[in-house]
């Protein structure tokens, strides 16, 4: 006889663990991987950012320039 390791003694399944579900994005708008404890960021349009991406995403989204004052 065959197991199926998804399969329980009883007959009934067992939940896969690639289908849990993940309660935050996966990554934000610029492409940078999400991970569970990351601070993240998110507009009212519903894009989310990490927070320590949000520089790149002010020049490169939202046409900010960046310059160090005095210069």
């Amino acid at each position: 006889m065959i197991d199926n390791p998804m399969a329980m003694h009883n007959g009934y399944g067992k939940a896969d663990p690639q289908e849990q579900m993940i309660d935050h994005p996966v990554e934000d708008v610029l492409g940078n991987e999400i991970m569970p404890g990351d601070e993240i960021l998110i507009a009212p349009d519903g894009e989310v950012v990490l927070r320590d991406s949000i520089m790149d995403y002010m020049i490169t989204q939202l046409g900010f320039e960046k310059k160090t004052a005095g210069e």
